[in-house]
Parts: C-alpha cells; structure tokens; sequence
C-alpha cells in the first residue's frame, strides 16, 4: 500500500513512479487474494508504462532492437528481461481479471521481449568470437555489443521466458538435448 498510495503526490503533482518489476509481480499476487481494484489498476499503470519504454516488436525500428526496453543510455537483457517479467505478471493478472484485450497486449509485448533475449543468446552460429565457446553456449549476453553474461541477467531472462510459455495456448513442446524436458 506505501509503494501505490498518495506518497506519490504532492503538490497536486502526481511523483513519477519508475517502472518495478518485483512490485508488478507483488501487486498480480495481491489482486488475486484480495481482488482489491487498487492493486490491479496500479499493476495495470506499471504494465501500461513498461510497454510505453519498449521498442515495439514492428515499424519503423532496427530488428535487433525490437523487443528491447530502452533505459536512457542503451540497450541491455538484463533490465529488459526483469521487465518482461513483470509485463507477463500484469499479463496474468488482466487474463484473471477477465480484461483479454489488455492481456494480449501485454503478452505480445513480452513475446517482443522474449525474442529480443532469445537473439542474445549463444549458439554455435554465433559463439565463434568469445574466449570459451563450449562455455558460453546457451549464456545470454548482456546486448548486442557486450559478450558478457550476467547470471542475473540469464535468470530474469528465463522467467520471463517460462511465464510466457505458461500463459501460451498450447503450451510450447520443448526438449532438451538430452529428448527430456529442459
């Protein structure tokens, strides 16, 4: 109630509020065990802010950058995968709340998220330039122009890619190089 309540006014001026993913996240599980609209609407506002800080997944926007939040200074996984997560969370919680047109908005704006993370990831088509190429593959770089890997970044990039896997219909099949679930 203290990160959504009136703190953020004063003056008559509504404070900007920067986008959170962990509070998205919290507010879609408030709103399930209350169904409390506050938690909701301001879970929305979130969501609604962290498309608006997006590269849109068409137009008129380079293709390595679709999909990717931009922070101000540059393009990273990191910030654009936590995001994501709570972008699917705010997906979530509208599905739930009977709101389909906001929710598949939200989930085509995760899915542009997602395939910006999946194109940083290493493969063999593209791991020939790192210093350990066994060791990278299947890492997640933290942009276009910087080869390292943060765990935190992999991790938050990986939720985001399983939520989405959750909420599509059909569920994707996937395996992993060993014929089981990966």
């Amino acid at each position: 109630d203290f990160q959504i309540g009136p703190r953020w006014r004063y003056a008559g001026i509504e404070v900007y509020t920067p986008p959170d993913a962990w509070l998205t996240q919290a507010l879609e599980k408030l709103w399930l065990a209350t169904k409390e609209d506050r938690y909701r609407d301001y879970a929305y506002k979130l969501g609604d802010e962290l498309l608006r800080t997006t590269f849109p997944p068409h137009g008129n926007v380079p293709p390595d950058l679709r999909g990717a939040t931009f922070t101000g200074k540059d393009v990273r996984v990191t910030p654009t995968s936590s995001r994501n997560e709570a972008v699917v969370a705010a997906a979530r919680l509208a599905r739930e709340a009977g709101d389909v047109k906001r929710s598949q908005r939200y989930l085509e704006g995760a899915q542009a998220a997602a395939w910006f993370g999946i194109t940083q990831q290493f493969r063999p088509e593209n791991v020939h330039f790192v210093r350990s190429p066994e060791k990278a593959l299947g890492g997640i770089r933290e942009s276009i122009v910087d080869n390292s890997v943060r765990i935190d970044g992999v991790q938050h990039a990986v939720s985001g890619f399983l939520g989405l896997a959750d909420m599509m219909d059909p569920r994707p099949a996937v395996t992993g190089t060993n014929g089981g679930p990966s």
